[in-house]
C-alpha cells in the first residue's frame, strides 16, 4: 500500500511576474511547480532557524 507523502496543502498568491518566473523555471526542469516550492523552502528554512546564542 502507497504511504501518503505530503499531508499538508498551501495556497498562496504570487504577483504575476514571479509565478511568470517560476512556471518558466519549472517547464525547463520538467518538475512541477509544488516541487519547486518544496525544494525553495527546504532551502530557506536553515537560514530562519534561531541560533543557540539567541535562545
Amino acid at each position: 500500500m502507497r504511504r501518503k507523502q505530503f499531508s499538508k496543502s498551501l495556497t498562496i498568491a504570487l504577483p504575476p511576474d514571479h509565478f511568470e518566473e517560476i512556471k518558466r523555471i519549472t517547464d525547463d526542469q520538467q518538475i512541477s511547480i509544488a516541487q519547486w516550492v518544496r525544494e525553495a523552502v527546504a532551502a530557506a528554512l536553515p537560514t530562519n532557524q534561531p541560533k543557540e546564542e539567541d535562545m
